[in-house]
């Protein structure tokens, strides 16, 4: 028997093209929130996290000027054995 995960990420060439610190401000004003929680967010890049939510996402697309359906990986899927 097989576990399966699938999970969702922001790719890294518009994290890259986000990550300074005007462009997080302007996000952080979009999500009003702070700077530094945009910031953390964006370091961490969590699967599954808060950047894969859809206010982030408009967010960083409008910031961006990437469409919403540009930004995140295909879902990775990866197959384990469960352990004994």
């Amino acid at each position: 028997m097989h576990i399966r995960y699938e999970y969702m990420k922001v790719k890294q060439k518009i994290l890259d093209s986000v990550n300074m610190p005007q462009k997080r401000v302007e996000i952080a004003i979009e999500l009003r929130v702070g700077e530094q929680m945009v910031q953390y967010h964006m370091r961490v890049n969590k699967e599954n996290g808060r950047m894969t939510k859809m206010d982030f996402l408009k967010a960083i697309s409008k910031i961006s000027g990437v469409p919403v359906n540009e930004i995140l990986e295909d879902a990775v899927v990866v197959e384990k054995e469960p352990q004994s």
